[in-house]
């Protein structure tokens, strides 16, 4: 028979698995490569909200080998920048979106 804690942490571990097959971590939060973009005037102190578009990644998963990456649609949306540097155009930053659906980075 099984008790509830038991039967309760297999459901945490099930959601644990399900999340890292969805790209989730345990607790909802998701992280995307992305380039920061213009879409306007650009922000020029950190604190904002800046433009930003997903990267796709291609290339061996090998130790060593190049890395090539591209926008993987022309879909634009805004995270908040968390840092104290304002980045450059086209700088390449891990976006990741909290359980809430907030979406930050930090350069």
């Amino acid at each position: 028979m099984i008790d509830g804690r038991e039967g309760s942490n297999r459901d945490i571990d099930l959601r644990a698995e399900m999340g890292r097959l969805l790209g989730r971590d345990a607790d909802g939060t998701t992280a995307v490569v992305c380039k920061t973009v213009a879409v306007g005037t650009y922000p020029t102190v950190a604190g904002k909200y800046f433009a930003v578009r997903e990267q796709t990644l291609f290339g061996d998963e090998t130790e060593g080998a190049v890395v090539t990456l591209a926008d993987r649609s022309t879909n634009t949306f805004f995270a908040v920048h968390l840092g104290a540097t304002v980045p450059p155009v086209g700088t390449q930053v891990l976006v990741v979106t909290t359980p809430e659906g907030r979406r930050t980075f930090r350069y």
